[in-house]
């Protein structure tokens, strides 16, 4: 049979599950802040587009910050699945 495990290893494996818990659940609140911020650029990108041409420059800084969000929630994601 196994050896018990003493009180001061079980707290210390309860404390570390309690941290990591608040990790993944601080983890999921910054992937949805990310996708409503990846949502609201997807509209400021669908309004440069409706605009005239002289907005390109303003579409690439949109479709930039779109992709840097898509990763860094992407990377979230990963982080959360772990």
């Amino acid at each position: 049979m196994g050896t018990p495990m003493s009180a001061v290893s079980l707290r210390q494996l309860i404390a570390s599950v309690e941290e990591t818990q608040r990790k993944l659940q601080r983890a999921e609140a910054q992937l949805v802040l990310l996708r409503d911020a990846v949502r609201e650029a997807r509209v400021r990108l669908t309004r440069a587009h409706q605009q005239p041409t002289e907005n390109q420059a303003t579409q690439h800084s949109v479709e930039l910050r779109i992709n840097t969000l898509q990763g860094v929630a992407e990377m979230f994601q990963k982080y959360s699945e772990v």
